[in-house]
């Protein structure tokens, strides 16, 4: 009889060990978060699109495929949303400049992601020469002046503001060839691609390059550069494209 108490006690014990253990496993399975890419921070050029990624997370670690997240946003009564956010895939359309919060959270359960900042950045409108358009190439420079172009935001202020970490596309388009010069910012000798140069506009807006001399291959008599930005999505800015002509002096003269 006492053997028969130890044996129903340590089946009792077995029983709680795996309810324990059920129990256990059924936790790592449970959804506990909803986690974002760092940094919580995404930004989008008006006019523009990107979308948003999330992902479930398992007690476990595991990321769960296919969890149901919905987006929103937060500050809508803020007045500063210069955006749309499509709920269900993530996608945010910039509309104008602006900045608010988005939350992801797990459809039907009360889980939410820390917040993520928007900001919608002012598209280019309008790009001007700022140097001279004729530019003449000393015989005794191993460059020419600066070809210097603006990036300007008409729009979104009263007046008009040059735009920053905007793309400014350097292209020569005569001699065909290119021989005898390169475009450059700060290089001394050619690229692979002699001819053409991206330059991120400043902090005033201004991009410059320059062409620069060959030593030892024959420099052409003028070269036409043509310079253009485009907005993110894909349009000419207006002004765009300008034409710079850069005459050189042959080497040797006085």
């Amino acid at each position: 009889m006492r053997r028969r108490n130890r044996l129903d006690a340590a089946n009792a014990i077995v029983s709680l060990a795996c309810l324990a253990c059920s129990e256990v496993t059924g936790d790592f399975d449970r959804v506990i978060a909803i986690q974002l890419p760092l940094p919580l921070v995404a930004s989008v050029e008006e006019g523009d699109t990107t979308t948003l990624q999330a992902q479930a997370l398992r007690a476990s670690g595991e990321i769960v495929p296919d969890a149901q997240i919905v987006w929103a946003i937060i500050d809508v009564d803020s007045g500063q949303i210069g955006f749309t956010i499509d709920t269900a895939s993530g996608l945010i359309r910039g509309t104008h400049p602006g900045s608010g919060r988005v939350q992801a959270r797990l459809e039907n359960e009360n889980l939410r992601s820390d917040p993520l900042l928007v900001t919608v950045t002012p598209a280019p409108d309008s790009m001007s020469a700022v140097s001279a358009t004729r530019l003449l190439t000393a015989a005794m420079a191993e460059q020419s002046p600066p070809l210097t172009v603006r990036v300007l935001d008409l729009t979104s202020q009263d007046t008009p503001v040059g735009l920053a970490g905007k793309q400014v596309s350097y292209s020569i388009v005569v001699p065909a060839n290119a021989t005898g010069i390169f475009l450059t910012v700060t290089d001394t000798v050619p690229q692979a691609d002699r001819s053409e140069l991206t330059v991120i506009s400043g902090a005033t807006g201004d991009a410059s390059a320059f062409l620069r001399r060959v030593p030892g291959e024959i420099q052409p008599d003028s070269a036409v550069v043509e310079v253009s930005a485009n907005t993110a999505a894909g349009q000419l800015v207006a002004g765009s494209p300008i034409r710079f002509v850069v005459e050189f002096e042959p080497a040797g003269t006085n």
